[in-house]
């Protein structure tokens, strides 16, 4: 993942005394990855598409879209079923159910979610699948504050809860460790 994020980084760095993997922001990385997967799987879209031009047009919009879709399915592959009754907006499993079924009928590949089984879609790591857990969270922390609390308070979701602190901290020079 770092060298398919950081591939013309590293080039442009390889020779230089600044050497820049101490400016890797884990968060970061995790963002410009997907967004590279969603750039593929939207190309590919648009290729399969000749009807539909203006996709990469609306590349944010679509990006966000995707997302979105991710943020919610991942509760559903990482949250058990009694905790995704207690969050606020109960009717996620209804939502991505679509999605889902697309994915699983192999009709839809967005490059990040690689199957579903058993409903709940398999990220391609189920790290991926924390951070779009962490993302939701952070979006939607007031109106689920109690879930959150419960969950992050588990060994089980120290990722989450780790990438949870830091998408709140993010940007945030002292969280980034350097001028910026």
């Amino acid at each position: 993942m770092v060298a398919n994020v950081y591939e013309i980084d590293i080039m442009s760095h390889l020779n230089s005394d600044d050497w820049f993997w101490s400016k890797i922001v884990l968060i970061n990385l995790y963002e410009v990855f997907v967004e590279r997967k969603l750039h593929i799987y939207l190309t590919d879209k648009q290729n399969a598409d000749i009807t539909n031009s203006c996709v990469l047009d609306n590349l944010g919009d679509l990006k966000e879209t995707l997302f979105n879709k991710f943020d919610k399915g991942v509760l559903v592959a990482i949250l058990p079923p009694t905790v995704l009754e207690s969050l606020h907006g109960k009717k996620i499993e209804e939502e991505i159910r679509p999605s889902l079924a697309k994915v699983q009928a192999g009709k839809d590949n967005p490059g990040v979610v690689m199957n579903v089984v058993e409903g709940k879609p398999q990220f391609v790591h189920r790290t991926f699948a924390e951070f779009f857990t962490a993302r939701w969270f952070s979006r939607n922390v007031k109106d689920n504050r109690s879930v959150l609390e419960r969950i992050l308070s588990e060994p089980e979701y120290n990722f989450v809860r780790d990438m949870f602190d830091r998408s709140l901290a993010k940007d945030c020079p002292l969280h980034c460790g350097y001028d910026a």
